[in-house]
């Protein structure tokens, strides 16, 4: 395995790499390994990602085999993220093409999914994680909430700040999708 290393220049803001990042410095020597593409991603993002052993799945396949997605949210230095996800049907150059749009937002310690346009039943997504990354909980301790149920499962590591909500049900049974405007609530 060959090893390079960059430097790295990173402009003001919140900036994460499984680490948070102050912006206005510079990385000397950050490792660059050739099989690797390292991703820096600014504070106030929301990223859905779905993952699978081969990689990155196309529009098309995501829309096909119907995978879960999973979410990583990077607070900014307001404790606030924002991120919009797209599904179609990967091929159709219509304009007028179905499309299901979600929105993903976070702020004052809420995370809001909230459907904007629907598309067909197939393109609907069940969340099956969120990854919040910058929360600060003193003490560790942390009750998350999916409306006004307890249905999920949390790990909070205090030293990388990341909260993660696994399994989110908006009822006993019942997995948070995207067609469902649903509220996750966390507090210490």
């Amino acid at each position: 395995k060959q090893w390079y290393q960059r430097r790295v220049a990173i402009t003001a803001g919140i900036w994460d790499l499984h680490r948070v990042a102050n912006g206005g410095e510079v990385l000397e020597n950050y490792p660059a390994p050739l099989d690797t593409i390292n991703v820096f991603v600014r504070g106030g993002s929301v990223l859905p990602v779905v993952w699978e052993e081969s990689g990155i799945i196309p529009t098309a396949e995501l829309v096909l085999n119907s995978p879960d997605i999973s979410l990583f949210c990077y607070l900014d230095d307001t404790g606030a993220a924002l991120g919009t996800l797209l599904i179609d049907d990967g091929y159709s150059e219509n304009k007028d093409r179905e499309v299901h749009r979600v929105q993903f937002k976070i702020s004052n310690q809420q995370f809001e999914i909230i459907p904007v346009t629907m598309g067909t039943k197939d393109m609907v997504r069940v969340v099956s994680s969120v990854s919040i990354g910058g929360v600060v909980l003193p003490g560790g301790d942390v009750e998350v909430m999916v409306g006004d149920m307890k249905q999920c499962d949390v790990i909070y590591d205090a030293s990388s700040r990341v909260l993660v909500v696994k399994q989110l049900q908006s009822e006993p049974g019942k997995l948070v999708t995207t067609d469902t405007h649903s509220i996750v609530t966390w507090k210490a």
